[in-house]
């Protein structure tokens, strides 16, 4: 699990996956002027970099990248110093995503370099920066002003069995999302994104994960994907599509939704779980399948053989019974999501040290929900898995927390305009 880290510090025991850095220097402004060593290279056309612009925010409905890193991020100061964040966070991220350093070039080789340089020469591979605000920013004491504009679907989770949650890994006043297929391009971004903030800005918690290998199936269910959980199963099965109106009309705040302010916005609702890996690898692989309601080589639903085979939990078998445990993760989850819009999910593993039954190191999962109103759509969903769902014995929650990601931006544009008006 990581630990509170200083503004000075980022990533340090987010996990092996990720080592850990120290940020250092000073930063000046994303300006351009002067000459010297640290030259700048331009944005350049790549096939690997994704669009920043538009009227959602990439990281969303992109592709899952190969490895993700959430930080939550607090505010030092009031609005202003908020704002110029969200500001300088427009700038910089447009130019990361587009393969650039974060700023320009620093005005003398006798100054720190504006930007670490860890990713020169490496394509964008697919970098999405995504950025969210979260409850604190709209608190009672109101020191950003912001209060009367909290969204009604930034809502507060409720408490449920298999909780174990500490308010040092949660929370924050904004949430950054940064997702590559290169891991050292990701850790480059949050790296430069936290350093032009330092002074305004420091880091509340960090998590890094593993997604899906570059190249995979864009699509979870298209039977070429191979992202699948510690536990050995498929994550992301019976998704929605991007690009479908199931899809807009699960995930984006849309017109005629309260607030106006985050029509193309979505809410992300995250969780953080650990893995009783041990328990879980005494059972045999029939009982494994039970717990999840699926099978665990092709994640097709019990007694069929196609992943995106629907779900027939009343089908029987030969004795009678169900074949689909009207307790298993698939069966609760089922049940409690009728006759609501679906959740969008993105889910990475997260590994500390190597796991073991002895419990020295740590294997959980980074669950990653995006929908259009969190109350609707999770809360039930989450409610009802921890009432009856055989999953639970194997995993305890340890972060948690409701996001509003912001809207897209135009060529321009900065994320302090949706949030202040």
């Amino acid at each position: 699990m990581s630990r509170p880290v200083s503004r000075r510090q980022l990533l340090g025991a987010a996990g092996a996956a990720a080592g850990g850095f120290v940020v250092g220097g000073v930063v000046g402004p994303l300006a351009a002027g002067g000459t010297g060593a640290d030259d700048d290279p331009a944005p350049r056309a790549d096939a690997t970099a994704v669009a920043f612009h538009g009227a959602h925010q990439a990281g969303v409905a992109t592709a899952p990248q190969a490895h993700v890193v959430l930080a939550g991020v607090d505010i030092a100061g009031s609005a202003a110093e908020l704002a110029a964040v969200l500001d300088t966070w427009s700038v910089a991220a447009a130019r990361l995503t587009a393969g650039a350093q974060v700023g320009e070039r620093s005005p003398s080789s006798r100054l720190p370099p504006v930007d670490t340089g860890e990713a020169d020469d490496r394509p964008p591979s697919r970098l999405t920066v995504t950025v969210a605000v979260g409850a604190s920013a709209f608190d009672r004491s109101d020191r950003f002003g912001l209060a009367a504009r909290r969204p009604p679907g930034l809502v507060e989770l409720p408490a449920v069995a298999g909780d174990d949650l500490d308010p040092r890994f949660s929370g924050g006043d904004l949430c950054l999302q940064v997702g590559a297929d290169d891991l050292q391009v990701a850790l480059h971004a949050v790296r430069n994104l936290v350093r032009v903030a330092e002074g305004r800005a420091s880091v509340r918690w960090s998590h890094v994960g593993t997604g899906p290998p570059p190249g995979a199936a864009p699509v979870v269910g298209d039977g070429a994907s191979s992202h699948r959980n510690l536990l050995g199963f498929r994550e992301g099965t019976a998704n929605p599509r991007p690009g479908r109106p199931r899809f807009d009309d699960a995930v984006w705040v849309a017109e005629g939704d309260d607030p106006s302010w985050m029509v193309g916005g979505t809410y992300l609702a995250l969780r953080r779980v650990d893995l009783d890996l041990g328990a879980w690898e005494e059972l045999t692989l029939l009982d494994r399948e039970r717990v999840i309601g699926r099978h665990r080589r092709s994640g097709a639903p019990l007694g069929d053989v196609a992943e995106d085979a629907p779900l027939e939990l009343e089908a029987e078998g030969p004795d009678g019974r169900p074949v689909t445990d009207p307790r298993s993760h698939v069966a609760v989850a089922h049940r409690a999501s009728q006759g609501r819009r679906p959740l969008f999910r993105r889910s990475y593993n997260v590994v500390e040290g190597i796991p073991q039954a002895e419990g020295a190191g740590a294997g959980g999962l980074l669950f990653l929900a995006f929908c259009r109103d969190p109350a609707e759509q999770f809360t039930p969903v989450l409610e009802a898995l921890a009432a009856g769902d055989l999953l639970g014995t194997y995993q305890r929650t340890v972060a948690s927390g409701v996001f509003a990601v912001l809207p897209g931006l135009r060529p321009g544009d900065s994320w302090s305009q949706h949030l202040f008006g």
